[in-house]
């Protein structure tokens, strides 16, 4: 999870990114470039053509997304599972699985060779699925 966190911040990548919460799904035109001074991230919510839907910047990134964030090994215990497709990309799944009844759990699908997160998903326990990114 950790290389994943250097993935999103560390790599050059750009392409439409999926997010679904609250029965709402958004769909985005995200462009992350790394660098020495710095990284620069160009993000547009699509319209549901595939359009420019706006040209104010969103506040949605991935740098900045909480669920990046590494799990709190005293709540959670995280199992490496096998290994799945997404958008033509076979990732290795892992899931962090919560200790108590109070927390959710999150399942993470990385690419390994680049650590790159392709989906996530954020589920209640009876695996209802409450959002999810790819």
């Amino acid at each position: 999870l950790g290389r994943m966190q250097t993935a999103v911040t560390g790599l050059n990548y750009n392409g439409q990114l999926v997010y679904s919460r609250d029965n709402e799904l958004m769909t985005y035109q995200i462009e992350h470039q790394a660098g020495q001074g710095g990284a620069s991230e160009s993000i547009v919510l699509l319209n549901r053509d595939g359009d420019r839907g706006t040209d104010q910047p969103e506040s949605f990134s991935l740098v900045n997304f909480n669920r990046l964030h590494l799990p709190d090994h005293k709540a959670y215990a995280i199992d490496i599972g096998g290994r799945a497709t997404v958008a033509g990309h076979t990732c290795k799944v892992v899931v962090v699985r919560p200790k108590d009844k109070l927390r959710y759990l999150h399942r993470y699908c990385i690419e390994p060779d680049t650590g790159m997160l392709l989906r996530y998903s954020l589920m209640d326990r009876q695996q209802k699925q409450l959002e999810q990114m790819m």
